[in-house]
This record gives C-alpha cells, sequence and structure tokens, in this order.
C-alpha cells in the first residue's frame, strides 16, 4: 500500500514568499502615507478641541481666552486675563488657564505649525480687534496669538499644519462667530 503525502513543495513554498515580498515592496510604502495623514488629522483634531474649549471657556468665564501657539516647540496653550476687567491687548498681563484640563499640549514634533492672521480684504477681521505682537525679534519667541471673547467673537486667524510627507490643512477661525473648522488649503496658503 503506498502512502501519498501531503503539503507543499520548497518550490512552492519559495514561490509564494517572492510572490508575497513583491506585493509588500509594493503595498507598504502606500501605509507610510496613510500614518503621515492620520497624524496630521489627529494634530488637526487636537487643535480645533482647544480652539472650541478656548471660545467655551471665553464665553462661559465672560472674559477673553487667549490661545498661544509656540510654532517653534509646536506648544499651544490657553491664556486668560491675570485681573478681571483686564483688555487682550498684546501688552496686556496674561496667565495660564490652569483648572481645565487639555487646556495646554504639545502637537507631534513631525507636524509642523504656522499660524497666520486671515485676510483683511475677506473682509473677516475688523479694526477693533487687537492685534499680536509685532515680529520683531524672533529669538524671544513671541507665541502667536488668537483671542477668543466673552460674546463668541474671535480673531479671524488660519493655523497651517503640514506634515513631512507634504500633506496640509488649515483650521480657519472665523471671526464673527469664533467658530473653527478644518479644511484642505488652497495653494496659495501652502507657500
Amino acid at each position: 500500500m503506498a502512502r501519498r503525502r501531503s503539503g507543499f513543495t520548497l518550490l512552492e513554498l519559495m514561490v509564494v514568499i517572492a510572490v508575497l515580498g513583491i506585493l509588500s515592496t509594493l503595498v507598504i510604502p502606500q501605509f507610510q502615507g496613510t500614518f503621515e495623514d492620520a497624524r496630521l488629522k489627529a494634530a488637526a483634531r487636537e487643535l480645533l478641541a482647544v480652539m472650541k474649549l478656548a471660545r467655551s471657556e471665553a464665553v462661559s468665564l465672560q472674559e477673553v481666552v487667549c490661545l498661544c501657539l509656540d510654532p517653534a516647540a509646536n506648544k499651544y496653550w490657553l491664556e486668560v486675563p491675570s485681573s478681571p476687567g483686564d483688555g487682550a491687548g498684546p501688552g496686556d498681563d496674561m496667565e495660564p488657564l490652569m483648572h481645565v484640563p487639555g487646556s495646554s499640549g504639545r502637537i507631534l514634533a513631525q507636524i509642523s505649525l504656522r499660524a497666520m492672521e486671515e485676510d483683511r480684504e475677506e473682509g473677516r477681521e475688523s479694526a477693533e480687534r487687537p492685534r499680536r505682537p509685532p515680529r520683531g525679534d524672533v529669538s524671544r519667541r513671541v507665541p502667536e496669538r488668537i483671542f477668543f471673547r466673552p460674546d463668541g467673537t474671535a480673531d479671524g486667524a488660519r493655523i497651517l499644519l503640514r506634515n513631512p510627507a507634504g500633506s496640509a490643512l488649515v483650521l480657519r477661525v472665523h471671526a464673527v462667530t469664533g467658530r473653527v473648522r478644518a479644511e484642505v488649503p488652497r495653494e496659495e496658503e501652502i507657500e
């Protein structure tokens, strides 16, 4: 009686391993871009959450709340006036908002962060809104600031986030409503 052996031959196994190797070289680089995009979206969600928190705190506390961004260190934090009734100008004393979870943090180092004022010709920013300090001496690392006010308004601003793969998202703060949204940036915003 002859016994029949079942299984794969060495040649069949080598062919399967070669095919898997070829397929993995084609597929794995695609996952890298997906991973970078996921990091970018996570950073955008994190900043969206802190900006919504800033708007909410400004309305509920009935005082100005400032979102400070340090692009060099990829940090963010919320500040409130150190004395009641203080304004929201560049020279006013502000202190970090400590009692609220999520009011400070850091974006991944792989994500670049750039804050810009909204274009004035689009009519999203009024002349009476306080401005950020002028950018002169970069060594002082003056943080970028976006003010959220008790009436629900805010500084019109854009925050550009970019990952190493070149993908980008822009977060827009609407000056009149104080609402924030994420969208794909226009080409002129990426420059």
